[in-house]
């Protein structure tokens, strides 16, 4: 991540949350997670939320441990600062690589003995994919071996074992809600859902992993990604009640409740 272009790109995008947190103040909680070998996360309400410094990366990558962290701030959000038991949560990953295979063994007198992480993917630690209100998002800078960007829900994907591959699959509503709000509120040039993305077929259905494939062609790209997260939490001052019954029943479910929800 410290060599990765993504903390500017970050600092740029994270004005949309502070945006969605002034709406709605001291109603939705902001986690940040910054990991390399170790991790360092800080909360804050999402109206004051603050990006990772530099010093809080590193050259390791232990997605696995970051993806066991973002389960227990869930947990203990729930268990701790809500009502109810299945609150609204996006958890959105930016990653640059795979997590490191030596980071599953640990070094002392009598060799490398495996670890408790050793033969469990990023995605079985996180093992919130199946929650009906919890929105995954993935958007990877790796160059060198890049992630399928925007892949259907049932295609394989090689890096299952060291990367987070379960983003969520976008439901019509949601994206369709998403690109309308920008059309009554047009966003600066080249930054627009449309500009970045196409239409909002090329979303929906999709798993929400973004390719670094399309972030220098789009330099909108991280902001696009973060304003997807804020719609869903958006959606729920909007007056539409029309339902839509194409939706598929894997697609990320929009009736749920934003007070005290997390932002990880």
């Amino acid at each position: 991540m410290l060599e990765s272009n993504v903390l500017k790109n970050i600092e740029l995008a994270i004005t949309e949350l502070r945006a969605l947190g002034n709406k709605k103040p001291r109603s939705i909680m902001f986690y940040c997670v910054a990991f390399s070998q170790n991790l360092r996360t800080r909360d804050s309400w999402l109206e004051i939320a603050a990006s990772p410094s530099h010093t809080e990366l590193g050259v390791t990558t232990h997605l696995k441990k970051a993806a066991r962290e973002a389960k227990e701030i869930y947990q203990k959000h729930v268990q701790e600062k809500c009502e109810c038991d299945d609150p609204l949560a996006n958890i959105l990953f930016f990653t640059d690589g795979s997590h490191m295979s030596s980071l599953d063994q640990e070094r002392n007198q009598s060799g490398t003995p495996r670890n408790e992480y050793f033969g469990k993917s990023p995605n079985k630690w996180l093992g919130l994919s199946d929650l009906p209100n919890v929105l995954i998002g993935v958007i990877d800078y790796n160059k060198m071996n890049p992630m399928p960007h925007l892949p259907k829900p049932k295609e394989h994907n090689r890096y299952n074992n060291y990367r987070v591959t379960c983003g969520s699959v976008l439901g019509k509503k949601m994206i369709n809600e998403a690109y309308l709000r920008e059309e009554k509120d047009p966003p600066p040039p080249k930054t627009s859902l449309q500009e970045v993305f196409g239409p909002p077929t090329e979303l929906i259905g999709n798993r929400f992993i973004i390719s670094c494939n399309i972030i220098d062609k789009a330099p909108g790209t991280t902001a696009a990604f973060i304003k997807i997260g804020t719609f869903t939490f958006d959606m729920n001052d909007s007056d539409d009640d029309d339902d839509d019954d194409d939706d598929d029943d894997d697609d990320f479910n929009n009736d749920h409740k934003v007070d005290n929800s997390p932002w990880i």
